[in-house]
């Protein structure tokens, strides 16, 4: 950044820190952020992108900006919806550098582990229960997700509205499939649990 000598090249530079940020939000695929160690400015700007946030111990947060003569821009206003204004403003204003167990406390880190192969295993084990779900359904589940955090009660109400209607069109297979598997294993818990 310190090569920075134009508008235009400030411009381009933090419209690909945008952009990449962008592409992680609106990827139909559920995004999960492993975090070890320091995640400053637009690093932080692209684990807030992230659907989640595992982080081990030795993680640490800042937007540092300010330091550097510069506004926090892009995925900070992001911060907002994740850890409240107050936080967030704390973070673009003062520069400061917050630990693992502050963010887990403010809410920007999800899962906080001890280990680097805890917080792995963790965040293999989310992904793969996630990767269990319907793909149709993943996918009108994260655009609906991406909707309600950018409109208003209403207006998010009816994208769901539709989504799900949407589901049901050209012979409903996924949800067939999906729901007849749920309530086949729900039945064997059932049978098993009167079992013993």
């Amino acid at each position: 950044m310190a090569q920075l000598e134009t508008p235009e090249q400030a411009e381009s530079l933090i419209t690909k820190v945008y952009d990449a940020c962008q592409a992680i939000r609106e990827s139909d695929v559920v995004t999960i952020a492993h975090i070890e160690g320091p995640v400053f400015g637009a690093g932080l700007e692209l684990v807030a992108s992230c659907d989640f946030r595992y982080a081990t111990d030795t993680a640490r947060f800042a937007m540092p900006e300010v330091e550097l003569g510069i506004p926090s821009v892009v995925q900070a206003r992001l911060l907002a919806n994740i850890i409240g204004w107050q936080k967030t403003k704390y973070l673009v204003y003062t520069g400061a550098t917050i630990d693992a167990q502050t963010a887990a406390d403010w809410g920007l880190v999800d899962v906080l582990c001890p280990s680097s192969e805890l917080a792995l295993a963790q965040t293999m084990r989310a992904a793969s229960k996630i990767a269990e779900n319907g793909p149709e359904a993943m996918k009108a589940q994260k655009r609906l997700v991406r909707l309600w955090e950018e409109q208003d009660l209403a207006s998010g109400v009816t994208a769901g509205i539709e989504s799900f209607s949407g589901m049901f069109r050209d012979g409903a297979v996924e949800p067939k499939e999906y729901m007849q598997r749920f309530f086949e294993k729900r039945a064997a818990l059932k049978r098993q649990a009167a079992a013993a």
